[in-house]
């Protein structure tokens, strides 16, 4: 996300009254562009810098809440305040622009503004690797979990990458549909479809609507096993980080989230 975008965009809590001004101000813009409500405070534990964020403006408005941090809310929407945004747009990105301007002559501010960016930049995440591949199921969950814990950041991901041993099946999900990835890429590791009490990782896929999945899958003895149906099989790591995604319909500016999957490359 570039400086502008998130300049105009974006809403840091607790910076100050100059910038609370100015977000006041670029709330119609924030409003009707997605905008975004960041929470930046230091870890409990280790006093590490975590980010959280937040769409500013919801229809579940109190219900919806930040994926890293419950206590982060949206505020509502409706059809006055979508009204007043339309009216206010234009003096609010004057005046708004203006004071939030002034707040960043503040080093805290500026500083803010870059772990913002930060935060807001996707990044693509290698679990294992192919020397030293994931082999179980709880070792993939340890490592995902081990992961998240390493980026108090909490930065949005490109691709997630698994390295398996190539025996490696995913039933459950471990902890994958946390990072909310763009593209799944499965090396030597495949999703099944098997029994399961607490339900399975391909049918979350399909219920969140973002996965390129098929709506429908009929299960049978033989095919209980198979590997999750949409994923595409590709040759190498490089050639599903160079794929683009298809929009999610004609009218959406969205993309699916793709799932790949190639074979373990063998380790000499």
């Amino acid at each position: 996300m570039n400086d502008l975008c998130i300049f105009l965009n974006s809403r840091v809590e607790n910076s100050g009254a100059l910038a609370w001004i100015g977000d006041k101000g670029l709330a119609p813009f924030r409003y009707l562009f997605n905008g975004k409500t960041i929470r930046i405070q230091p870890r409990k534990s280790d006093q590490e810098i975590e980010i959280h964020h937040v769409t500013s403006f919801h229809k579940k408005d109190y219900w919806n809440s930040s994926r890293t941090n419950g206590s982060l809310k949206s505020s509502s929407t409706g059809m006055i305040k979508a009204a007043l945004s339309i009216v206010l747009l234009i003096p609010g990105l004057v005046l708004g622009a203006a004071f939030k301007g002034l707040a960043c002559l503040s080093s805290s501010v500026r500083e803010n503004h870059l772990l913002t960016k930060e935060h807001l930049t996707p990044v693509n995440r290698e679990i294992g690797s192919a020397s030293n591949p994931i082999k179980t199921r709880n070792e993939l969950r340890q490592a995902l979990e081990a992961e998240r814990n390493a980026d108090p950041k909490n930065r949005p991901t490109n691709a997630l990458i698994i390295h398996g041993n190539g025996s490696l099946t995913i039933n459950e999900d471990p902890g994958i549909l946390q990072f909310n990835p763009m593209k799944l890429v499965l090396e030597g590791a495949k999703i099944v479809h098997e029994p399961s009490s607490t339900g399975r990782l391909d049918d979350a896929m399909r219920r969140t609507g973002k996965w390129q999945v098929r709506a429908i899958r009929i299960v049978t003895s033989s095919s209980v096993n198979d590997a999750a149906e949409g994923a595409h099989n590709v040759n190498s790591i490089d050639e599903a980080l160079q794929a683009f995604a298809p929009r999610r319909s004609w009218t959406s500016c969205k993309r699916y989230h793709m799932i790949f999957n190639l074979a373990r490359p063998q380790v000499v």
